[in-house]
């Protein structure tokens, strides 16, 4: 089976009351358990905000700070699991419950060949 990752970019919404966002977090952790039992769960957490971008040229680096606050979305969470391919995967990915709550997911098949 191939390995492939999405990358949960949450919308910057903060409309929701404690109890949706409690109710967000019980889904999630249903659709892992779901993913869990079928075999497919590789890993998976949610990302604290904020973080660094790192840019490089050759021997120069920079450490920048992101996601910037312009930013409407920002990778909250990513998961980890097995498909036997794209098309499942896909399947697999529309189940995140995110989604319902205006998530965008990036899908990214893993290249295991690179190591």
């Amino acid at each position: 089976m191939a390995q492939f990752m999405i990358l949960i970019h949450n919308c910057d919404d903060t409309t929701h009351s404690a109890d949706e966002m409690q109710s967000v977090v019980e889904q999630y952790m249903a659709w892992a358990q779901k993913l869990g039992s079928e075999g497919r769960m590789l890993g998976g957490d949610a990302l604290f905000p904020g973080g660094k971008t790192i840019r490089g040229l050759g021997s120069d680096r920079k450490v920048l700070d992101g996601p910037f606050a312009e930013s409407k979305e920002a990778i909250g969470g990513y998961f980890l699991f097995k498909a036997e391919d794209e098309k499942e995967a896909i399947e697999v990915a529309s189940g995140c419950p995110g989604l319902k709550w205006g998530a965008a997911l990036e899908l990214r098949q893993i290249d295991s060949s690179v190591a």
